[in-house]
Formats: C-alpha cells, sequence, structure tokens
C-alpha cells in the first residue's frame, strides 16, 4: 500500500506514514496532506492518487484498520518501509528506494505535460505562504485537473488474476 501511494502521488515517506483515514477524499482521490508538516522547512499541500491506488487503499482500511478512532493508515515505522524496499529489491533484483518513487513520479507528471510549478505543488515543493497567496493556481480543482493528465502514466498493469 505505501509503494503504491508513493508511487501515484509524490508524498515523502514521513507523510504517507502519517496518513489517516480523514485525509483522504475517495469520491476525489484526493490526500490532503496539508497538516501534515509544522515546521517552516518542508510543506505539503494536496494530492492524488489513481483511481486504482484508492480502490486498493480503500479495501485495506475495510478490512484492516479499525476507523472509529481515525488512527494513522500505517502503524509502521520509516525504517521498516527502508527493510521493506530493501528486501523486495533483493527478492527481485530491481533495487529501488521509497525516495526513488517521488522521481518516477515526477518523471511521469513531466511526460504528461504537466507544468512544473504543479509538480513541485503535489511534492510539497512550494513553501505554505506561496500557496497561500496563490491559492486559486494551487486550489484542488486547479491540481485535479494537472492529476488527470498524469494518471494513465501511473496506473499499473495489474491482470485480473494478479488483483485477486
Amino acid at each position: 500500500m505505501v509503494f503504491l501511494i508513493l508511487l501515484t502521488s509524490g508524498l515523502r515517506v514521513g507523510e504517507v506514514l502519517k496518513l489517516r483515514e480523514s485525509d483522504i477524499d475517495f469520491e476525489t482521490n484526493m490526500i490532503d496532506a496539508s497538516g501534515i508538516h509544522k515546521g517552516d522547512t518542508k510543506s505539503a499541500w494536496i494530492s492524488y492518487v489513481t483511481y486504482q491506488t484508492a480502490d486498493y487503499v480503500q479495501s485495506y482500511i475495510e478490512t484492516e484498520i479499525d476507523s472509529s478512532d481515525d488512527p494513522k493508515l500505517f502503524d509502521i515505522s520509516y525504517n521498516t518501509v527502508q527493510e521493506a524496499f530493501k528486501k523486495a529489491s533483493i527478492q527481485t533484483g530491481v533495487f529501488i528506494k521509497p525516495h526513488f518513487l517521488r522521481t518516477v513520479f515526477t518523471e511521469k507528471c513531466t511526460q504528461a505535460n504537466i507544468e512544473g510549478k504543479y509538480i513541485d505543488a503535489f511534492c510539497g515543493r512550494i513553501p505554505k505562504k506561496i500557496l497561500e497567496s496563490n491559492y486559486t493556481v494551487y486550489s484542488p480543482q486547479s491540481l485535479s485537473k494537472q492529476y488527470e493528465k498524469v494518471e494513465e502514466f501511473l496506473v499499473l498493469p495489474f491482470s485480473e488474476d494478479e488483483e485477486s
């Protein structure tokens, strides 16, 4: 689940690990990460996930999470994620680290002809003051239109047998 969210959202590992069910709008597939960073050094805004990822996350929540108190989606540490990626890399022979998925996301956005300012917004590289003063440019509606351009590049080609 963490892999899919990292790949399709542009969020950082720490941001994904802090997500709660209430941060995800399954009608629009929007993730509101704006409340994750409290300091001035990093920012997060909103991003989206593909319909495919949203379906998996929603199913995961329904079967694995007691959502009565809006807990974090993932009760694991950053190190656990790193170890899982390392193990998967060894098993598959494809060496990948979580941060690389942000790079893949930005490359797919570039392929979809999304302007850099929107890619930066998805990846949390826009200072909060700029986000606040340019809200119409970075509104959920504007970012959703941009995400629609890249979604087809991010959907993974699972066969029906593999999804089961």
